[in-house]
């Protein structure tokens, strides 16, 4: 498109700048303004918005396709469209505002008008670096690794954080420092734009991403997508990057999340194959088993040893931040009860009597925690076995190899915890993350793992059945079992021929 420098000056006066991106970023940004338009007439009607986080859309974009030069010029509109309006721009490090954001100002304003341009300054005195117009609007440009309470303020007209999956804390971010900023204007949003996170596990991915796609508010670009790219070029890129099928070319180029086998705890573990919701046994050994933590996540996992397939089956899950002890025993109790409870108990056989399950709960060291359950509540925990953690670990992942262990689709948070797992950037131990702490229900199947006696025979001897399932001491023996074989008589009819006589 040609314009003079007439019509140029028109736009900018009014703000409309689409017409410098290309075919695909249009498209994009056409996408945004629409849902933008949408939402703000809804809640102008009063109406109830969809999803968890309404005001966020996202551009889950591959590298390159111009996504932070898309969504500053939206903001670079904004700004001009809404005399006196503050906005905030973060990136994920600080050097990406001098390095790439002021580069990105300089290229889409390189035809604006002098008495209309923005100026950049730097921080001074408290007040954030960012781009300051003669209209009084004002967009801040904060680097989100100097802290995330840079982006605090009093008030706030939207807001655009740049390359987020590469954001600590990003839900702390979004929920508790720009949300509430948001107040008082109905037409205020946040605009997030990423490639995927290099781990799985990140706020990215599991909150703001799914809630996106459910509300329609997401937009995603490959290196396909990219009309500014030869077909030779693209081409070259992927050669480079190792290849259609390598890790690296696959997140960086096509926007797919790669659960990396450097960094994942346990790569062996695959949903398509070890989770299933398969029937409960008849007769089995169930166990109850608990990471407790403060700081971190309460992580309990309830299980059964599926004797007749050797397979250990984690039935449910629970994982709780800042859970106290009556919290937790209620917990137990009604999920014990679910599972293995009722009118038809889930028993298993020792010794001379069926007992009832868990047949064992097993917690991590927390002295006062087991004192006080075994104590106040009258629940029987005996402490884990923490001794050689790294043999422990290869232990429980030859099991998942070996398809000895078996997850039910109801276990929603061990499924997330066993995915997501990933090692410190040192690997001496699991790495924290927002939602999932330090993977508690990982470690809990460790020890899971450990304590299951897959040798013990959950049934019961041939002929013995339950009598009353509300009293599973008592047994029956049925009459039949009770007459003798062993009388000389009776022996002697098994095998003489039946012409011989008998006395």
């Amino acid at each position: 498109m040609t314009l003079s420098p007439e019509d140029k000056e028109l736009l900018w006066s009014k703000g409309r700048l689409s017409w410098k991106l290309d075919s695909s970023q249009k498209l994009a940004y056409d996408q945004y303004r629409t849902w933008e338009k949408s939402t703000h007439e809804a809640r102008l009607r009063g109406e109830a918005l969809p999803g968890i986080h309404p005001r966020v859309f996202i551009f889950d974009e591959a590298r390159r396709t111009g996504k932070d030069f898309k969504t500053l010029l939206i903001k670079v509109e904004d700004a001009y469209r809404r005399p006196g309006s503050i906005f905030s721009y973060g990136t994920a490090y600080q050097k990406d505002v001098s390095e790439i954001l002021v580069g990105l100002f300089e290229k889409i304003c390189e035809d604006c008008p002098l008495h209309m341009k923005a100026v950049y300054r730097d921080a001074w005195r408290g007040q954030a670096a960012g781009l300051f117009f003669p209209n009084k609007s004002i967009i801040r440009m904060i680097g989100c690794d100097r802290g995330a309470d840079n982006l605090r303020g009093r008030f706030s007209n939207g807001v655009a954080l740049s390359e987020c999956g590469f954001m600590d804390s990003l839900k702390e971010v979004i929920v508790s420092i720009l949300m509430p900023q948001l107040q008082g204007d109905q037409r205020a949003t946040i605009l997030l734009n990423s490639t995927p996170p290099l781990v799985p596990g990140h706020p990215y991915d599991d909150l703001f991403v799914p809630d996106a796609h459910e509300r329609g508010a997401i937009v995603e670009r490959t290196i396909e997508d990219n009309p500014r790219l030869s077909r030779a070029e693209k081409d070259e890129f992927i050669r480079a990057a190792g290849g259609l099928e390598s890790e690296n070319c696959q997140r960086e180029y096509f926007c797919k999340r790669i659960r990396s086998a450097t960094r994942v705890v346990l790569p062996e573990f695959d949903k398509t194959r070890h989770v299933k919701a398969s029937p409960l046994p008849k007769y089995a050994r169930a166990y109850t088993v608990m990471d407790p933590g403060m700081r971190d996540l309460c992580g309990v996992l309830w299980a059964h040893h599926d004797f007749e397939r050797n397979k250990v089956v984690i039935r449910k899950s629970w994982a709780q931040r800042n859970t106290n002890t009556n919290t937790l025993v209620k917990v137990l109790r009604d999920t014990e009860e679910e599972l293995w409870g009722g009118p038809s108990p889930l028993q298993f056989w020792e010794l001379d009597k069926f007992k009832p399950n868990p047949s064992l709960r097993v917690s991590d060291v927390e002295v006062r925690l087991v004192t006080d359950l075994q104590q106040l509540h009258g629940l029987k925990v005996v402490q884990a076995r923490k001794d050689d953690k790294v043999s422990a670990l290869h232990a429980l992942r030859n099991a998942f190899l070996n398809d000895q262990i078996e997850v039910h689709p109801d276990a929603k948070e061990a499924i997330a915890h066993f995915e997501n797992a990933v090692w410190n950037k040192a690997r001496t131990d699991f790495d924290r993350s927002d939602l999932y702490g330090h993977f508690d229900l990982l470690a809990a199947a460790v020890y899971l793992w450990r304590h299951v006696n897959r040798d013990a025979n959950p049934n019961p001897p041939h002929g013995i059945t339950v009598l009353n399932s509300n009293d599973r001491d008592r047994v029956w023996i049925l009459p039949r079992h009770k007459k003798s074989k062993n009388g000389m008589l009776d022996t002697l009819n098994q095998f003489l021929p039946s012409r011989w006589s008998r006395k």
